[in-house]
């Protein structure tokens, strides 16, 4: 019960911009993170990208968190952040970003398909 008072005074005060109570309360939370992240992968995204997509998602939840519903912050917050992570594999997945998923650094490309000098 003691976290669930402490969780609803940082959800108030990140509700009123406090960067130090998200920080905390983002911290606490941290494992689930992980956890939820753990079985996707997105190209070209790193832990830190998967750490600023969770916290942004962290404040837009206290945002609209309401206590007197009877849900815990924390199986609301995970649930976003799965449907949120769920947005972000349809962008990566749709049929009009293929071509950027098929594209093919000139680097990397076998030496005899390379286009010579004097073309």
């Amino acid at each position: 019960m003691e976290q669930t008072k402490r969780d609803e005074l940082l959800i108030a005060a990140v509700a009123q911009n406090d960067s130090q109570a998200l920080d905390v309360l983002f911290k606490a939370y941290l494992p689930m993170v992980y956890h939820t992240v753990a079985p996707y992968y997105i190209r070209l995204f790193d832990e830190d990208d998967w750490l600023q997509e969770a916290r942004i998602v962290c404040y837009e939840t206290c945002q609209c968190y309401d206590c007197q519903k009877g849900k815990s912050f924390g199986s609301f917050y995970k649930l976003r952040f799965k449907n949120h992570i769920l947005n972000l594999l349809r962008r990566e997945l749709a049929q009009k970003r293929r071509g950027d998923r098929q594209t093919v650094l000139i680097a990397e490309r076998p030496k005899h398909d390379a286009i010579s000098e004097d073309t």
